[in-house]
């Protein structure tokens, strides 16, 4: 990722510009953050049903996990959906960029 910073003398003070380059497409950046949105409020769910030993989750019946067992399923599940935040928030950030990349002129 490039990174150039710009000094601009403007009286006395100097403002400093970081140009950055987007990684990825505008397009896949879309498509990445609404899937990550979608798979973060899915996952959430899923965690707080297992969390609270919903019971169609678990101890239902002889091969479900027991309520134990669904508070750790759940706090896999919702380490999972913040890797999916992280996702939504990098992909934002690359929408971000295209959306500045036109409006920068130097």
């Amino acid at each position: 990722m490039e990174h150039i910073q710009i000094y601009i003398n403007q009286g006395k003070s100097i403002h400093y510009i970081n140009k950055m380059k987007p990684v990825v497409g505008q397009g896949k950046a879309w498509f990445c953050t609404i899937i990550s949105i979608f798979g973060c409020v899915i996952l959430t769910v899923l965690g707080h049903l297992y969390n609270t030993g919903h019971e169609e989750f678990v101890g239902h019946s002889i091969n479900d996990p027991t309520i134990e067992e669904g508070v750790l399923i759940a706090k896999t599940i919702f380490t999972t959906a913040l890797v999916y935040l992280g996702l939504v928030i990098f992909c934002g950030s690359q929408i971000y960029l295209h959306n500045r990349k036109h409006q920068v002129r130097i």
